[in-house]
């Protein structure tokens, strides 16, 4: 087939690399069905992928802002809000639900996002993807990223379990490739503190057959820890 159409997820680097193998063009577009598509890029080799989703259309709004509401300068991370339009007022006989989404005239989708100094919006991870390793708030999109990139792991991602003091342990789960052992995986704090630092790279890994994902594909955190309770983990040494 010779085009392939992705919305709905952070897009990786390896992800692009893929598609165009089998597909002649890729389109990354980010919206809501609450307000239609907001931006879009075609790529047609993996190089040209910037990282990120697009500029928005014509007719379409986005911004970055802070926990107050209020925008945030170019280049720095924030909590994504979109309008459009076409958008939506709201939920069908729902105001909880549209007061909770819906804020003076924008819809917040839950992601958090970065706007670049040419206008194109970066997608780096979900407002409840924020994960606090002891004291250390951690883009968990980040660290899910690093550990994809391993040669070693089909799929995978991190999540907190608690070691037998209590103290929430940052870990990550993964299946893995066709003919690779778990010996393989030792280095894999070293790469992930290459990419991010030390503070957020792993100290324990679980293997599996799969890794919990719901049926959209998104990661699922707690029930990655509820799995580690009945698995003997992988320590990994420091980087």
């Amino acid at each position: 087939m010779r085009s392939l159409k992705v919305t709905g997820a952070q897009v990786t680097q390896k992800f692009v690399d893929t598609a165009l193998r089998y597909f002649e063009e890729l389109h990354i577009l980010y919206g809501a069905t609450e307000t239609g598509v907001g931006t879009l890029v075609r790529l047609t080799a993996p190089e040209q992928f910037a990282g990120t989703a697009g500029h928005p259309y014509d007719g379409a709004r986005i911004e970055i802002v802070d926990a107050s509401g209020r925008p945030l300068p170019t280049g720095t991370e924030g909590t994504v809000r979109v309008s459009s339009d076409w958008m939506v007022a709201g939920y069908v006989d729902d105001p909880a639900l549209t007061a909770a989404f819906f804020r003076d005239g924008w819809f917040y989708p839950g992601d958090l996002g970065v706007i670049d100094a040419g206008g194109a919006l970066r997608i780096v991870g979900r407002v409840n993807d924020v994960l606090n390793a002891g004291g250390m708030k951690l883009n968990a999109a980040d660290l899910d990223e690093v550990i994809q990139l391993h040669p070693d792991v089909a799929d995978g991602f991190c999540f907190l379990h608690a070691n037998g003091q209590g103290l929430e342990i940052l870990s990550a789960i993964v299946a893995l490739r066709p003919g690779a052992s778990p010996a393989g995986l030792g280095d894999l704090r070293a790469f992930a503190t290459h990419k991010l630092g030390r503070s957020r790279a792993p100290h324990h890994l679980y293997v599996g057959e799969i890794v919990p994902r719901n049926e959209n594909g998104k990661p699922m955190r707690a029930r990655a820890s509820e799995l580690a309770a009945t698995m003997t983990p992988i320590e990994l040494g420091d980087a």
